[in-house]
């Protein structure tokens, strides 16, 4: 029951987040690895974002962005993640501005804070402090 709690807290903008950490050498895979996830889906049990290959990455971005657009749950954060890492980034003609790259974070990248970060790690001091007492 705990851990269901803990997945009505979760956000996919989130699992997007914690998978740009990977050395993925396909980028469409950040978006792509996250597909067993029960966040991947809305609440019909239709995926959010369905894999496609042949599709190119700043395609990919943009559909990923309009799915998470579209679901209630997510659409009030998609924008706090875009977050661009160079001028080039902001100058690339085939990704609009206002969408998130969810691709691997390099050196320079910049590093959101998780949305979930603070309540998961608040509910776990609160643990400790209770097992301390």
């Amino acid at each position: 029951m705990e851990g269901l709690y803990l997945l009505e807290k979760q956000h996919y903008v989130d699992l997007l987040l914690y998978a740009r950490s990977f050395q993925a050498t396909d980028q469409r895979d950040i978006i792509y690895s996250s597909l067993g996830s029960p966040l991947a889906y809305y609440e019909n049990s239709e995926v959010k974002v369905a894999p496609d290959y042949n599709e190119s990455l700043s395609s990919l971005l943009v559909r990923a962005a309009c799915a998470l657009l579209r679901s209630p749950r997510e659409s009030p954060y998609v924008l706090l993640f875009g977050t661009h890492d160079s001028q080039e980034e902001l100058e690339d003609d085939n990704i609009p501005t206002w969408v998130p790259r969810w691709i691997t974070f390099d050196d320079s990248s910049a590093r959101p804070i998780p949305l979930t970060w603070g309540r998961i790690s608040g509910s776990l001091h609160a643990a400790r402090r209770s097992d301390q007492a």
